[in-house]
């Protein structure tokens, strides 16, 4: 009997734990659907603080806490504050709860934990139940909830139900701020893509701009060029016939040397445009006479005035420095060109150049103003850019490259000043023109027009008087491997008590130095074999001390320098300038006295010799070329490019000069792709030169003088 007793109570109980464990799978079961649905609300992102508002109150309900709240970080000192807490009218003793648990540790323990943390309260009367709402990346803050249960009866399932809820929270908060970050990062990346697409709008505008500019440019470029040329070439065509009188003839041959002058300025502009954006052009500061270089802008400009009826006058304001230190020939340029602008824009009236000096500031001023057409303000914004002049109605009725006054403002900021301009359609303009003077001397200074006028004329009657003849003696020793070239040091040096040696490369060059009795060489530089730098430097180390001269179409500074670091004595830039040539040989062969202007003259028929042979010979050089690309021997090309390069300017045929020389930079660059166009385009240029020579037979005394020659 008490063993059935026994058995029924021990049933009862079990049935009684059953029904427990029934209600608590129940409630579970329950919860879960409760905490599902919550959970989801809180996946769809809503703000921070209304998540953590919802996850507190439903918390609270779902497991029976008496006060629940959340305690956020704060980012300036890592402190945790109550943010929340459900009813607010236990927030005080819910914070006196966080910072109890805070002083005992449990605090500091449950934030390195990942679960819901159980503890007795500090009243003794309720349990306490810590979550740190964390990540993987940082810590927001922690859940606190009191609860009136013992800590012991809160069994692991329901605090595991808690941890999920907890977690889903902490991972929402981190949701919301990776999305807040992209947000912004998406708001920060559209502003820089604005931007940018802003920038690359108004960089497309500005490049249209510029090609359009440079369009315009080459257009007037070739106008300017073809224009010199056509003059060249037709009374160079002119000359070969007998038609013509003594005085045709020496007017033909002055417009050839003044269009070939035009000609070169063009090319200096260009080049000078080149070396400025590059930074290779140097500034070299010299003491210079104001009166003299005055005197030659007198005479330039003032002439040219005068042939279109212009009054041309220098005004000074005194008192005036004597001497300035500034690069003479820069500065010339600059006032060379400015003038130009105002004789060129004037149809009748006057131009003039304002001179004053600012000796505190060490600055010099020149003004041209001119009564010409003017300017608009728009007009005026246009003039100093590249390539560019005030429209094109202006270069279609003046002409121009547009690079003048961009190269003078450049020029005259090298030269510690500027160009401003002020002007006015219809009325006139007036362009000034400031350079630094360096130190002055106070002591001398100009008073009156006076001064002025008497050093201004004894500069001009100083460049105007003949020099005295001299007949130069002496050897020289030529390298050169162009013919031509070498015919035309010939000629040149013909009239002369000269006796002239001619080799083809410098390793000839140097076995004639060392077995004969030479005065002087000249050489140029690029050579087969041997180039002229390296003959200087060989024949410098056995101790070789007569003068060496370069020459060379390459007249820049570097190129200059090289030359003399090498050994040479002097330089001289191709095409050869007759008198300049006569300059250096009188400097090592002559006694001091200088030749006459007019020495040495070049007959005509002579050179038309030498132009035709010129013109015979390039098949031959074009067979060469050709058969260099058919096997790809590019040292051939380059050599026999250089050959063109050398005579075909100097004779006229600027094109094929051209050309010759873009096809001489592709070989020492290395850019063989574009070697077949260039032949295909230097064959057909040459084609041309030498059908035009077959339908020009020569002049009776060019012909006589070929069998002189020959003989």
């Amino acid at each position: 009997m008490d063993d059935c007793i026994d058995h029924l109570k021990q049933a009862t109980a079990d049935i009684e734990y059953l029904r427990g464990l029934n209600r608590w799978y129940l409630n579970a079961i329950d919860k879960c659907v409760n905490l599902g649905d919550f959970q989801a609300r809180i996946e769809q992102g809503a703000d921070p603080q209304t998540v953590i508002n919802e996850t507190c109150a439903n918390t609270g309900r779902l497991f029976g806490f008496a006060a629940v709240g959340f305690l956020a970080v704060d980012p300036e000192d890592a402190s945790f504050l109550l943010k929340y807490c459900e009813p607010e009218t236990r927030s005080v003793a819910l914070a006196a709860e966080a910072d109890a648990r805070v002083e005992d540790g449990t605090f500091a323990w449950a934030i390195a934990q990942s679960r819901s943390v159980a503890c007795e309260a500090a009243d003794g009367k309720h349990s306490t139940v810590l979550h740190a709402l964390a990540t993987r990346s940082r810590v927001y803050g922690m859940f606190i909830g009191t609860h009136t249960k013992p800590s012991a009866n809160f069994d692991d399932g329901e605090l595991h139900m808690l941890s999920v809820v907890l977690q889903s929270l902490a991972r929402a908060l981190e949701s919301h701020e990776v999305y807040q970050a992209k947000v912004e990062q998406n708001k920060t990346l559209e502003t820089e893509i604005g931007i940018r697409t802003e920038q690359l709008v108004e960089a497309r505008m500005v490049a249209e701009k510029a090609n359009e500019s440079k369009s315009q440019f080459l257009a007037n470029m070739s106008h300017e060029m073809r224009t010199p040329l056509t003059s060249i070439l037709g009374f160079a065509d002119s000359l070969q016939y007998d038609e013509l009188s003594e005085d045709e003839r020496r007017r033909a041959i002055r417009t050839i040397g003044r269009t070939g002058k035009h000609l070169l300025d063009i090319i200096s502009d260009v080049l000078d445009l080149s070396k400025i954006e590059s930074n290779r052009l140097a500034i070299e500061l010299l003491p210079v006479s104001l009166a003299a270089l005055l005197a030659q802008v007198e005479s330039v400009s003032g002439s040219i005035a005068r042939d279109k009826a212009l009054q041309f006058t220098i005004d000074c304001q005194y008192p005036m420095p004597q001497q300035i230190v500034t690069d003479p020939t820069r500065l010339l340029q600059v006032l060379f060109n400015l003038c130009s602008n105002a004789i060129k824009f004037t149809d009748e009236g006057a131009v003039r150049i304002a001179v004053s000096a600012d000796p505190a500031r060490q600055t010099l001023y020149f003004a041209v103003t001119d009564s010409g057409i003017g300017m608009t303000p728009e007009q005026q914004q246009k003039l100093f850019q590249r390539f560019t002049q005030a429209d094109t109605s202006t270069t279609r009725r003046f002409g121009g490259t547009g690079l003048g006054l961009c190269i003078s403002r450049q020029l005259a900021e090298m030269m510690g000043g500027t160009i401003t301009v002020s002007s006015e359609a219809g009325t006139g303009s007036c362009f000034t023109a400031s350079i630094s003077t360096g130190p002055l001397d106070s002591n001398k200074v100009i008073n009156s027009d006076a001064e002025f006028a008497e050093l201004r004329d004894t500069e001009s009657q100083r460049r105007q008087k003949k020099r005295p003849h001299q007949t130069l003696t002496g050897s020289i020793l030529v390298a050169e491997d162009t013919p031509t070239i070498r015919e035309l040091i010939a000629l040149i040096f013909r009239p002369t008590g000269i006796a002239v040696t001619f080799v083809e490369n410098g390793q000839l060059a140097v076995e004639q130095a060392l077995a004969g009795e030479f005065d002087m060489i000249l050489t140029d530089i690029q050579m087969p074999v041997m180039g002229g730098l390296e003959a200087t430097q060989l024949l410098r180390s056995t101790g070789f001390s007569r003068p060496i001269v370069a020459l060379s179409a390459n007249a820049q500074k570097q190129s200059v320098d090289e030359c003399l670091r090498a050994g040479c004595d002097a330089f001289l830039e191709k095409p050869i300038n007759r008198d300049k040539l006569f300059e250096v040989v009188a400097r090592y062969l002559g006694n001091g006295a200088e030749l006459p202007a007019n020495a040495s003259p070049i007959d005509n028929a002579e050179m038309q010799i030498i132009v035709k042979n010129f013109v015979d010979g390039l098949p031959a050089v074009l067979d060469a070329i050709e058969n260099g690309l058919s096997s790809q021997d590019w040292a051939k090309i380059k050599s026999n490019a250089h050959k063109i390069k050398g005579s075909a300017g100097g004779f006229g045929y600027r094109k094929l000069g051209d050309l010759a020389a873009a096809l001489e930079a592709t070989v020492i660059n290395e850019r063989y792709d574009d070697t077949p166009d260039l032949v295909m385009q230097l064959v057909a240029e040459a084609g041309d030169v030498v059908e035009n020579m077959r339908d020009k037979p020569l002049s009776k005394s060019s012909t006589a003088s070929r069998h002189t020659a020959a003989r």
